[in-house]
């Protein structure tokens, strides 16, 4: 298993199919609703999750990584950078994005702000990305203040995979 980063409390490194369960049981947990594009919450849809960020990794030498917490050893959500394609301002863009989802028996402990942080800080020195957004849902306030924590601000309303409205919030790398 590949570590890409570490922090106080965390890991992060690339998902492996093993990880199917507990991933299954964090898209499960009543956070966020997973998308209808990529079929019915069940193994096969966690399966399916690791086998996209595989393929990023190979393809884009980054994706979404699964967190851990080097307390436990346990895999309690996810953090990176994909690509995604949002629709403002009447075209379609495809922006590399800060996701985050961490177990919901785990919210308000930080988790997320602090994963958030780290992998801000390997986009812009290590993959030399110019810009980040993350698309956010009106009513998912938690999101917003982790995003806010990490430095990202309003950009524009827009709509994410064709499927969900969102409020686009972007970070971009300041030049020294």
């Amino acid at each position: 298993m590949k570590k890409i980063l570490e922090t106080n409390r965390l890991i992060l490194r690339n998902f492996v199919m093993e990880d199917d369960k507990v991933l299954l049981e964090i898209f499960a947990d009543g956070g966020m609703p997973p998308l209808p594009q990529f079929g019915p919450l069940d193994i096969d849809y966690a399966r399916g999750f690791i086998n996209r960020m595989i393929e990023s990794y190979k393809n884009n030498g980054f994706g979404l990584w699964a967190v851990i917490e080097k307390s436990t050893g346990d895999l309690i959500g996810y953090c990176g950078i994909h690509k995604v394609k949002i629709e403002v301002s009447a075209k379609v863009e495809e922006k590399p994005e800060l996701a985050y989802r961490i177990y919901k028996k785990l919210w308000g402990k930080g988790f997320a702000t602090e994963a958030a942080k780290s992998v801000c800080d390997y986009a812009f020195n290590i993959l030399k990305l110019s810009e980040i957004v993350s698309c956010i849902t009106p009513d998912n306030n938690r999101s917003l203040r982790v995003a806010e924590k990490v430095g990202l601000t309003y950009w524009k309303d827009g709509v994410f995979k064709g499927l969900v409205q969102c409020s686009v919030y972007k970070i971009k790398k300041f030049k020294n």
